[in-house]
């Protein structure tokens, strides 16, 4: 990941007047130099405009930002979104929560917590279910060939395994005190689809209720405005 950019350190008042970063700042060495980061990656402007607001946060414990990892496979959104958070916005209260309900990824999660946690005033949670429109249990599909995994089959492959995982009400989930009560939010989601039907009618939209939100196409679905859930 290159970074050539100097950032001015954050101040320690109640809310600093630092600029915004550079919408292209930490971006994969993969970018085509000489071209908008946004073109290959949409992603990467979210992120830094949730470093930005990150950055403007007071020390005091009466504000915190979170970020929603929901899809969180092998943990490496939110291992970048720590380590770069941490960095450019030292001592400010961030709290990352990862959803995956794969039991394969159950142990490698457990031990990313642990990594994080450490991390100045980081604070990491792993959720071992799958977002979905109610609490209870759904069918879960993982692929025999890769990490990649879904609630859709075909998404997940045709040759995918079948597993019963639990699912949490994420929509609900975002009503919380938790989430809602955070100065600064982030939602991640690995599929646009599945955002839309955690959404049902007559709901508020999961989106509504963050700052920021990065949908990232499953690799089966990619498009011009996602990137693969395994490039986060």
């Amino acid at each position: 990941m290159r970074n050539r950019h100097k950032f001015a350190a954050p101040t320690s008042g109640p809310r600093s007047s630092l600029p915004d970063l550079p919408r292209c700042a930490f971006s994969p060495s993969g970018i085509t130099t000489g071209i908008d980061c946004a073109v290959q990656r949409p992603d990467i402007p979210l992120r830094n405009a949730f470093f930005s607001d990150l950055r403007r946060l007071s020390s005091s414990e009466r504000e915190r930002a979170v970020s929603l990892d929901v899809g969180a496979n092998s943990g490496d959104f939110s291992n970048y979104i720590a380590r770069i958070g941490n960095q450019v916005a030292p001592g400010r209260r961030l709290h990352l929560v990862m959803f995956d309900p794969q039991p394969r990824m159950a142990r490698r999660l457990t031990k990313l917590v642990r990594q994080l946690s450490n991390l100045g005033a980081v604070n990491a949670t792993f959720l071992p279910v799958a977002a979905w429109t109610r609490d209870g249990n759904a069918s879960f599909f993982s692929s025999r060939r890769s990490v990649e995994s879904s609630l859709s089959m075909s998404q997940a492959g045709q040759d995918s395994a079948t597993q019963v995982v639990r699912t949490i009400d994420l929509a609900a989930y975002l009503h919380a005190d938790f989430f809602a009560g955070a100065a600064v939010r982030l939602l991640k989601i690995v599929s646009a689809a599945i955002a839309h039907r955690i959404s049902p009618p007559g709901r508020v939209p999961v989106t509504a209720r963050t700052r920021h939100t990065a949908a990232l196409l499953h690799p089966r679905h990619r498009c011009t405005r996602g990137t693969a859930a395994s490039r986060c």
